[in-house]
């Protein structure tokens, strides 16, 4: 039986559940209540879109190795089936909101145990209507984008909380006393709260104005049924239901993220590529980094095994060469970068000065020190064309992050109160123009594929070419969930395209 409107299982007793129905209602989506496949209603997993694991009891201690020291009321039955389903979605890669206890069951289904009993129940535990206490987002995930990064007041019913996470379960929102208040997973379309967003939306506050979170400025929680609806609408994962992919030429790769990280492949990703090749068809590899120049990464990548050539590797400094000489030919540029960026400018025939410029380029400068921060700040104060390679604020690093050309643009800023006039790199145009340019073809014959929404998905999504989320680095489905990048495809990593690479 197939159904065309968007239907989510709450999967729970029915008269337990009438604030979640009318929340799944006001999303625009149909709700139905059940502890296992309706079947006999005719429903199949396949006609329904999402899950939702909804607040209730304390789950049997025992489906996380441990004996009774705290749990109260326990249904075990409903603990089986609550499970039994999340199985079914989370094979199906089905998305699934987990509010309070559902919240809990997803990451005792992945592994992770629970804190029977609070030590700080008196600030948790319901008393006879929701107590309310600040939370703060973890940063980067997909709580800061829906609450930002100040403390916020949220609800809470419970006296138990999550203790050792899941696995591929990441921690977004924690209370002041240090309770995980929200997760995420990495690579699955699965969104999580301990605290009760469906007695925190608007609507609930306007009809239930006597209670506590009528009373308390409260977050909306309806911004968390929002970002669920987002995954149900959302490309599915592993699909490509549009078969976008069996007219595309030239595959442009993101590299540390979506094809190794650091030196350690992605697993099949070297399959990946031999497929692509073996089928007709084209990769390039595009970068960001303006720190190294093609023949470091051809180097690396013979060092992982694999034989390339300097044709294969775009960079942001190749592309900013090829905006210069469109825009700014023959003239004198002052190159914040180090040696390796300014062989490659020299080797492309940009005319280098250090003293007297026409125009200034800040890169990626990891020779940096501060007598060329003076002289950098000195000719942008001055009022010279002011370029840079990429925006990236960080580079991340087998320890960590390190300052990025992002960084020393905030520094140039500060002193010379100027950004850059133009920035070359991803998501911006000139790169996307300078690699359609050494390609050669249509726009719609090459898909951008990176871990990474905010440059890899929308260098490609804005500038009329394809687009292709991995979840293998990065971004995960929660922060896709409220991304205003939306890319054309989604996929777990670069070894699920696979199987839709045939011959052109």
């Amino acid at each position: 039986m197939k159904h065309s409107e968007k239907r989510i299982l709450i999967c729970g007793i029915l008269e337990d559940v009438p604030n979640y129905i009318k929340a799944i209602q006001n999303i625009g989506f149909t709700p139905v209540v059940a502890t296992t496949l309706p079947t006999s209603e005719g429903f199949a997993l396949s006609d329904f879109d999402g899950l939702l694991l909804p607040g209730g009891s304390d789950i049997d201690p025992i489906l996380f190795g441990q004996e009774n020291h705290g749990s109260r009321t326990i249904d075990r039955d409903l603990d089986d089936k609550q499970l039994a389903m999340t199985e079914l979605f989370v094979r199906a890669k089905k998305p699934i909101l987990g509010i309070c206890k559902g919240c809990q069951v997803i990451n005792v289904y992945f592994g992770g145990t629970l804190i029977q009993d609070l030590t700080t129940n008196e600030r948790h535990q319901w008393d006879g209507d929701d107590r309310h206490h600040l939370a703060t987002a973890v940063s980067g995930t997909y709580m800061e984008k829906l609450y930002g990064s100040a403390p916020v007041t949220i609800n809470s019913a419970h006296h138990q909380g999550l203790d050792r996470i899941g696995e591929g379960l990441v921690v977004c929102q924690r209370s002041e006393d240090g309770v995980v208040e929200a997760v995420c997973h990495k690579s699955l379309p699965i969104l999580a709260t301990q605290w009760h967003p469906e007695r925190m939306t608007d609507a609930w506050k306007q009809a239930n104005p006597d209670r506590r979170t009528a009373r308390h400025e409260s977050v909306d929680g309806g911004l968390v049924f929002d970002a669920f609806a987002r995954l149900v609408r959302a490309a599915a994962i592993d699909e490509d239901p549009e078969h976008i992919l069996d007219g595309i030429k030239c595959f442009a790769l993101d590299m540390d993220g979506t094809i190794y990280l650091g030196d350690r492949w992605i697993d099949g990703a070297r399959e990946f590529l031999a497929r692509v090749e073996e089928k007709g068809r084209r990769f390039v590899f595009l970068t960001n980094n303006s720190s190294k120049n093609p023949q470091v990464y051809v180097e690396k990548l013979r060092r992982m095994g694999l034989a390339v050539t300097e044709d294969r590797i775009v960079t942001s400094g190749q592309a900013t060469c090829y905006y210069l000489k469109k825009h700014f030919p023959g003239k004198r540029v002052f190159l914040l970068g180090n040696e390796l960026l300014r062989e490659e400018f020299v080797n492309d025939g940009i005319l280098l000065d250090d003293e007297n410029p026409e125009v200034v380029v800040v890169g990626f400068d990891t020779t940096l020190n501060y007598e060329k921060l003076c002289k950098v700040c000195d000719f942008v104060r001055a009022g010279l064309p002011y370029l840079s390679t990429h925006p990236d604020f960080n580079c991340p690093t087998e320890t960590g992050f390190i300052p990025d050309a992002g960084a020393i643009h905030a520094f140039i800023h500060a002193s010379a109160f100027r950004y850059p006039d133009r920035i070359i790199g991803k998501p911006n145009g000139d790169i996307m123009d300078y690699l359609m340019d050494r390609v050669g073809l249509s726009r719609d014959e090459v898909i951008m594929i990176g871990d990474r929404l905010y440059t890899d998905v929308a260098a490609g999504k804005n500038n009329g070419l394809y687009s292709m989320l991995v979840l293998s680095g990065e971004a995960n489905m929660a922060e896709a969930a409220t991304s205003e990048v939306e890319p054309h495809l989604i996929f777990s990593s670069v070894k699920q395209i696979i199987p839709y690479i045939s011959p052109l």
